[in-house]
């Protein structure tokens, strides 16, 4: 059968699966017995069609095999490692997975039958064909997988920008990333390299009873770089392996370098990105002056219970908008404690009371100036700051 022929059926049986699993108008597809019984026997049709094609070689070479193996199964437990360090930060949560014996199970067959399935498909569009086109078969193979492993439902019912921007940071970039990940490891060994890598790396949601709890933002960075790096990472020991790499770039290219480096910008992003319990914001208003200018970067512990006194420097928020502002009183309001707020350089104190759900940190220290260059970007027509400024 010509190649192109066989490459459209199995683009065509992906696309019939996929339809079939995420459109509503398919009320069964919410079923156990779908999920569970005919989507494995759907994957394991696609399965046994591949395996009937003729066998396809990947770019490493056997003896290298081994030593690919071991780094994958290194660099799936590097990215666990780092999701668990990250819930560490921001807290876990209980499982949603059937953790019962036949739960797991299910769950195992559902996986397996799904990752071989669409492994065995991506392993033949990428190493199906001249080299001349390798480049345009990665890429379509990278692209029509990740979009098989996104919730369509979901995607059709997003509304405004920041439900768009929370959809591709949480969902579309992960699974863009782990695709450009798993589709280099089919392209050196062919669909069993990148099976081992993400039998590991989702293995571990059907069997933990705990996982971490983390903000689409925490998901958006791990996802979209753990898998990149990991690509990078194993790329260059891989040619330094194979003597791919002349021997003066092994020395200019120190792998321990690019793993710090990596790693000091994973943390840096998390913190301007106020995935940690103590975050920076850029102060936009004058009115903490002469201790807190505009410009000056405040770090912002967050609270998780009424721990704020007399005399702290705290941030709530109010209609939209961040304000930070030094409590002056305690006031009992209906048996409920709230706070009346005042800025330094204001005459009043603020019009309203503020209650604790409305505090988001409080100011433990701060840096002067290095805010500018983020309020010089800001449109100097928005006289009102509509949201924290952080960088």
């Amino acid at each position: 059968m010509n190649k192109r022929l066989i490459n459209f059926f199995l683009v065509l049986m992906l696309g019939i699966i996929y339809t079939v699993d995420n459109l509503s108008v398919f009320a069964f597809n919410k079923k156990s017995y779908f999920i569970y019984g005919i989507k494995p026997i759907l994957w394991i049709l696609v399965i046994l069609f591949v395996s009937k094609l003729p066998k396809l070689k990947g770019a490493a070479k056997s003896k290298y095999k081994k030593f690919l193996t071991e780094w994958i199964v290194y660099l799936a437990v590097f990215y666990i490692v780092i999701q668990v360090m990250a819930g560490f930060i921001q807290g876990f949560g209980s499982s949603p997975y059937d953790l019962s014996p036949l739960g797991i199970f299910k769950n195992v067959v559902l996986l397996l039958s799904t990752l071989i399935g669409k492994e065995k498909v991506r392993a033949y569009l990428v190493n199906s064909g001249s080299k001349n086109r390798l480049w345009i078969r990665m890429s379509f193979a990278v692209i029509l997988l990740t979009i098989m492993s996104l919730p369509m439902n979901k995607a059709l019912s997003l509304k405004g920008n920041f439900e768009i921007m929370k959809f591709f940071g949480e969902t579309v970039l992960p699974q863009l990333s782990i695709s450009i990940m798993s589709t280099y490891l089919v392209y050196l060994g062919t669909e069993k390299l990148s099976i081992i890598y993400l039998v590991i790396v989702q293995g571990v949601l059907y069997i933990s009873p705990i996982l971490p709890n983390l903000q689409w933002i925490a998901t958006a960075i791990i996802g979209g770089l753990c898998p990149i790096f990991s690509m990078m990472l194993l790329q260059y020991f891989y040619l330094k392996e194979s003597k791919g790499i002349k021997k003066r770039h092994i020395n200019k290219e120190k792998p321990a370098g690019l793993i710090i480096t990596s790693l000091i910008s994973v943390i840096t992003i998390w913190f301007a990105m106020g995935v940690f319990p103590v975050y920076p914001a850029v102060i936009a208003t004058g009115s903490m002056k002469p201790l807190i200018n505009p410009g000056d970067v405040v770090l912002v512990k967050r609270l998780k219970e009424a721990d704020v006194k007399t005399g702290d420097i705290v941030a709530y928020k109010k209609d939209n908008i961040y304000i930070f502002h030094r409590i002056t009183k305690l006031v009992d309001e209906k048996n409920e404690i709230k706070y009346e707020t005042k800025g330094d350089n204001n005459s009043i104190a603020d019009s309203e009371l503020v209650s604790i759900d409305m505090i988001k940190g409080k100011v433990i220290n701060i840096v002067p100036k290095i805010g500018w260059p983020t309020l010089i970007l800001k449109d100097s027509r928005n006289k009102v700051l509509k949201e924290k400024v952080e960088f």
